[in-house]
């Protein structure tokens, strides 16, 4: 699961350097392409290495958590404001330069560049990194039957998140 959540980090990586590119061609003024592509491949590489993927998910689920019901009801403020503290606090680099004013300044113009489709896509991929997450957080639980038949774990592991309720909450199958 932690392998499949690297994936799915890095795709939102990449498809934000698309659109990146594809703001390029139709507003070449737009504020964003002030940080050149190479500061987002930085702080990718920078995130993954020498990071492994347990600690990339376990940051992501301590970071996250709080946020899990306003990404569900497409909080678009919430989910800045968390990525930006993340950024933050990973990066300050990015702070001094200025990226984390026009990020919001740009999110927060009714003529944004990014495109529908992008935005789209950002959802559906937080989507997965919680459902992922989830997973995680199950498995590592290490679920099994208890002496009187009932379902249970056998090992602590973020014990503030109910799996149950965040599996019904995102539509995952409870086995």
């Amino acid at each position: 699961i932690s392998a499949q959540f690297k994936k799915e980090v890095d795709a939102i990586i990449c498809k934000l350097l698309k659109e990146l590119e594809c703001i390029k061609l139709r507003e070449p003024d737009c504020p964003l392409l002030k940080f050149p592509t190479s500061v987002f491949l930085f702080a990718k590489t920078a995130f993954f290495n020498p990071v492994d993927s347990n600690q990339i998910i376990e940051t992501f689920l301590t970071e996250s958590f709080p946020v899990w019901e306003k990404i569900k009801n497409r909080d678009e403020k919430a989910l800045v404001d968390f990525l930006l503290n993340v950024v933050v606090r990973k990066y300050p680099m990015l702070v001094s330069q200025g990226m984390d004013e026009m990020v919001i300044k740009t999110i927060n113009d009714p003529h944004r560049p990014v495109s529908d489709s992008f935005i789209a896509d950002v959802w559906n991929k937080f989507d997965n990194l919680i459902r992922l997450s989830i997973q995680y957080v199950h498995i590592s639980r290490c679920p099994r039957k208890k002496e009187d038949g009932s379902d249970g774990y056998t090992c602590r592991f973020k014990p503030e998140m109910s799996v149950k309720k965040e599996l019904e909450r995102w539509g995952l199958p409870k086995n």
